[in-house]
C-alpha cells in the first residue's frame, strides 16, 4: 500500500519497497477499500503475531463507515463488511474471542450490517 500511494523510503522486514508506477495522490492513483481490503487479508493470512499486528495496524487507519470526505486525503479509506468479516475471522483463528466480539459489535455500531460470513 505504501508504494501504491506514493511513500518513499518505505522498507518492510529492513527490505525498500518498489514504487509503484504512476502512484501517489499527486499523479491520480488512490487506494481504496478493496486495494486495503486485499492487503488486509494478505497480512491476516500470514498468521502468526506480526501478521496480525499488521492487519489490526491497517484496519485501524482505515476510516469508519460514513466518515470519509472526498476532499479528506489525511485518512484511509472506510472499512466496509469485507474488512470487518476479515478481522473477525483472523481473530476467530487466532482464539481471539473477545477481539472479534468488539470488532462486530463495532460493525453493528458504524451501521454495517453483518451478513452469514460475519457469524
Amino acid at each position: 500500500l505504501a508504494a501504491m500511494e506514493g511513500e518513499v523510503d518505505t522498507k518492510i522486514n529492513d527490505i525498500d519497497t518498489a514504487k509503484w508506477p504512476g502512484a501517489g495522490r499527486a499523479k491520480g492513483f488512490k487506494t481504496d477499500s478493496r486495494c486495503y481490503n486485499i492487503a488486509l487479508a494478505a497480512a491476516a493470512k500470514a498468521g502468526g503475531l506480526k501478521g496480525m499486528g499488521m492487519a489490526v495496524d491497517m484496519f485501524d487507519t482505515m476510516s469508519e463507515p460514513g466518515s470519509v470526505s472526498d476532499n479528506t486525503l489525511t485518512v484511509g479509506p472506510e472499512k466496509n463488511l469485507v474488512s470487518y468479516n476479515t478481522m473477525i475471522n483472523m481473530l476467530a483463528k487466532n482464539r481471539r474471542k473477545q477481539d472479534a466480539f468488539t470488532i462486530f459489535y463495532s460493525m453493528q455500531q458504524a451501521g454495517v450490517k453483518p451478513d452469514k460470513i460475519s457469524y
